[in-house]
């Protein structure tokens, strides 16, 4: 009889894969920072602005890009679909409009990790003059973690075409002469995929950089940009994901073997889904208790779970997607 009910109960989980109704969330960094190209040994991850773009010819067309992380598995559920993502950043301050180039701004993916690190400037009127030397580990111009030759940038500043930074632009906004704005940036669809892959793939999640289209020194577009440490919270970046949830197909039945007091049920269980084992002495009464959870796979596939029937004479089972 308790096979009898094992499969029933299982069987009964069989259905449509249901989709829910979109959701969002809002996401400030976890880390951000500057390469900052007029002190190449130089950190900025401590500091409340970040510059990003060129400086014009009074500093030698020194160039500044701007690495940001979001950390997308935190805050998302593994099953989530990602429909759309908007990039929020303010520009808090920038060159004067005698001065001041419009143009266009690129962002990329990173592939290789980076260090934040904690360093800013001293002196608040000339920041970009008064910024502090990078200690060990920390991300710079020429380094992705200072002080370690072995995580040098490919070529100083970082490389794109799938070398530091992915060939493909996640996302690009023009910039307009005003010194302070704010800027609301669309994903397109490289960027929606960049958002579904680290969710399903956190550990090679290692954000965006930020960097002028055009990298002609002479024009003066560099951008001083509110950072995760910026004192007014609503001025920090943020990243505003739209996504729909599916639940799984539930599980399919393998097979189900008792050999002596241990009992094992095999069943389908789908990629990036987590698994919950339950059970409890009664059809339709008492509380479930958990077996460990199961998965996710990286690809779809099957999983099993046991249990000891030493002196039990009834038990039933389910299992959930937690």
């Amino acid at each position: 009889m308790c096979g009898r009910f094992i499969i029933s109960l299982l069987a009964a989980l069989i259905g449509c894969t249901k989709i829910l109704p979109a959701a969002q969330v809002t996401l400030t960094p976890v880390a951000d920072t500057s390469l900052w190209q007029g002190a190449t040994n130089h950190n900025l991850g401590g500091s409340d602005l970040l510059p990003v773009g060129a400086a014009g010819d009074n500093t030698g067309g020194a160039q500044s890009r701007l690495l940001i992380k979001f950390d997308v598995a935190m805050a998302l559920p593994t099953n989530a679909v990602i429909e759309s993502a908007t990039l929020t950043l303010q520009v808090v301050h920038g060159p004067g409009p005698s001065t001041a180039h419009t143009a266009n701004f690129d962002g990329y993916k990173i592939l290789n990790d980076w260090g934040e690190g904690n360093k800013s400037y001293t002196n608040s009127l000339s920041p970009m003059t008064s910024t502090q030397v990078a200690t060990a580990g920390e991300a710079t111009w020429t380094h992705r973690f200072f002080g370690d030759d072995n995580a040098r940038w490919i070529e100083p500043g970082g490389a794109i075409y799938d070398q530091d930074f992915s060939e493909t632009a996640d996302f690009s906004f023009f910039t307009h002469i005003d010194s302070q704005y704010t800027y609301v940036i669309p994903l397109n669809s490289s960027g929606i995929k960049s958002v579904q892959d680290w969710l399903a793939d956190p550990a090679n999640n290692f954000g965006w950089v930020i960097r002028i289209a055009d990298q002609n020194p002479a024009w003066w577009t560099a951008r001083q940009v509110a950072s995760r440490e910026y004192a007014d919270p609503a001025e920090r970046p943020q990243l505003t994901i739209n996504y729909s949830t599916s639940q799984p197909d539930p599980p399919q039945i393998e097979s189900i073997v008792r050999a002596g007091s241990q009992l094992t049920i095999r069943f389908g269980a789908q990629a990036n889904v987590i698994y919950r084992p339950q059970f409890r002495p009664f059809v339709d009464t008492a509380a479930w208790t958990d077996l460990p959870d199961l998965g996710p796979l990286g690809a779809a596939g099957n999983l099993e779970f046991s249990d000891d029937l030493t002196g039990i004479a009834t038990r039933f089972y389910r299992v959930i997607v937690p």
